[in-house]
């Protein structure tokens, strides 16, 4: 976690703390595709972007920091989601793509005193458990961090541009030349 400003260290320090959670989870490319939500009982702006109230319905894991770089993950979940949140998630191909929670604090009058970055990392997989006439949904996400330790396995080959680039014939004679000797200097 970030370190705290001084605005919400002194929230947190105060008799009266209001904390809340700003999730932003990505299901696609396009602006529609990002469900932004809070542990709010109302809808909130922040940075020109509005999050919906899930309030008690959202709930956040801890973030383990360590200090040896290691990824670690955060669990998001949501219960009695709607059908549209359902299906958003459901059917779009979200792996790999951003999840951002910022935590932050509310005056009494529902100003927001200041929000931090809480975690940022990327989705992994998503769970879906059906109680009676509701579905809780849970999310993974994992740190950033985690792409260090895959290798990125990418040959030069026509396949593989082409693959990328179907009309690209770039890398089309690869595999001509692959056992060709060459001769220099002659």
């Amino acid at each position: 976690m970030s370190r705290l400003s001084t605005a919400l260290s002194t929230a947190v320090s105060s008799e009266l703390v209001r904390p809340f959670f700003l999730c932003e989870i990505h299901f696609g490319t396009h602006v529609s595709d990002i469900l932004r939500l809070s542990t709010l009982n109302y809808q909130v702006t922040y940075d020109s972007e509005v999050y919906e109230p899930a309030a008690s319905l959202l709930s956040i894991s801890a973030v383990d920091e360590n200090t040896d770089l290691g990824a670690s993950g955060i669990r998001i979940s949501l219960s009695g989601a709607d059908a549209n949140i359902v299906q958003k998630t459901r059917d779009e191909d979200y792996q790999g793509l951003d999840c951002n929670v910022y935590l932050g604090a509310v005056t009494a009058n529902q100003q927001i005193i200041d929000v931090v970055p809480y975690f940022f990392g990327l989705n992994d997989h998503i769970t879906f458990t059906q109680k009676d006439e509701a579905v809780d949904i849970s999310l993974s996400a994992e740190n950033m961090l985690i792409r260090f330790g895959k290798s990125n396995i990418k040959r030069y080959t026509d396949a593989d541009q082409k693959a990328l680039y179907s009309t690209d014939l770039g890398l089309s004679l690869v595999n001509s030349i692959q056992e060709k000797e060459i001769k220099w200097g002659t």
